[in-house]
C-alpha cells in the first residue's frame, strides 16, 4: 500500500513542525484549562453579551458555564482550527508540489515505486500527522482537566468535538493534498491548497460580524464544525462532521488519481 522507507523520511522531515505546533498547544491548553473558574461562569455571560463583536472576531462561540463548552469555546474556536490547518498547508505542499517544483520529485520515482504507491506514502504521513496531533490534544485536555478540575470535564462530549475536529482538517487536508498534487510549482499549490482554507476561515469568522454578514456562512465548509452541538452530541452535527470527512476522502482519493495521471516536467 505504501513505502515504508519513503515514510520513514518524509514523517521525519514532519517532525520538527509537529513537535513546535504540538508545543504551543500545549501552552494554550494548559493556559485555558487554568483559567476555568466554575464561579465565574456567569461574570463571563455577562462579558460575551456586552462585547459579542469581540468574541466572534476570535471565533469564539458562547463559553457556557462548565469546562467542556469552556474549553470548546476558547481552544477549538480558534486554537484547534487554526494550528492544525497550517500543519496541513505546510507538510501537504512540501509532500509534493515542493519535490516536483525542485526536481526532486524525479529522484523519488527514479526508485521502484508506481505514482499511486508514492501519491498514497505521502498521504499517510500528513493524515498520521493530524490523527497523531488530534488524539495528542485530546489526551492532554482530558489530563489537563482531570488534574485541575476532577470530574467537571465531559469526557463523551469532549471526544466527540475533538471527532468532528478531525473531519473538520480531513476536509482540509483533502483540498491542500489536492491543489499539491496538480500543482506543478510550490506557488500555485499554496494558492489554492491554502488560500481556500484561511478564505473559508476569513468568512467564517466574517459571518459572526452581524446580521449582514450572517449569510457568508453558507460559502464557507467551517459552518459544518457545531462545537456547541458536537459536545452535545446532536444528531445534526455529527452528520455534519461526517460530511466534512466524506468530502475530504473523497479529495484525497482524487488527488492521488490527478498525480498518478498527470505530466510531470521534471
Amino acid at each position: 500500500m505504501i513505502s515504508t522507507a519513503l515514510y520513514k523520511k518524509e514523517a521525519k522531515s514532519s517532525l520538527l513542525l509537529w513537535l513546535i505546533i504540538a508545543a504551543v498547544n500545549t501552552l494554550y491548553f494548559a493556559i485555558i484549562v487554568w483559567m476555568f473558574d466554575p464561579e465565574l461562569g456567569s461574570a463571563l455571560k455577562t462579558f460575551e453579551e456586552a462585547m459579542p463583536d469581540l468574541m466572534a472576531m476570535f471565533g469564539m462561540v458562547p463559553a457556557g458555564e462548565n469546562l467542556t463548552q469552556f474549553m470548546g469555546a476558547y481552544l477549538y474556536g480558534m486554537i484547534m482550527q487554526v494550528f492544525p490547518l497550517l500543519f496541513t498547508i505546510i507538510v501537504a505542499n512540501r509532500l509534493i508540489a515542493k519535490h516536483v517544483d525542485s526536481g526532486s520529485m524525479a529522484y523519488l520515482l527514479a526508485a521502484p515505486i508506481s505514482r499511486a504507491k508514492l501519491a498514497r506514502t505521502q498521504l499517510a504521513v500528513l493524515l498520521s500527522g493530524l490523527i497523531l496531533m488530534i488524539i495528542y490534544s485530546s489526551g492532554l485536555g482530558i489530563l489537563l482537566a482531570e488534574m485541575m478540575f476532577p470530574g467537571e470535564l465531559d469526557i463523551v462530549g469532549f471526544l466527540l468535538l475533538n471527532l468532528g475536529c478531525l473531519c473538520l482538517h480531513i476536509c482540509i487536508v483533502g483540498i491542500s493534498f489536492l491543489s499539491s498534487c496538480a500543482a506543478n510549482e510550490s506557488k500555485r499549490s499554496l494558492a489554492f491548497g491554502a488560500g481556500i482554507p484561511v478564505l473559508a476561515y476569513v468568512l467564517q469568522m466574517l459571518s459572526t460580524q452581524g446580521e449582514a454578514a450572517a449569510n457568508l456562512k453558507y460559502a464557507t465548509f467551517f459552518t459544518l464544525f457545531d462545537i456547541s452541538g458536537l459536545i452535545k452530541a446532536e444528531a445534526t452535527a455529527l452528520l455534519h462532521a461526517g460530511a466534512l470527512f466524506i468530502v475530504g476522502a473523497l479529495l484525497c482519493g482524487i488527488a492521488i488519481l490527478v498525480f498518478k495521471r498527470k505530466d510531470l516536467h521534471i
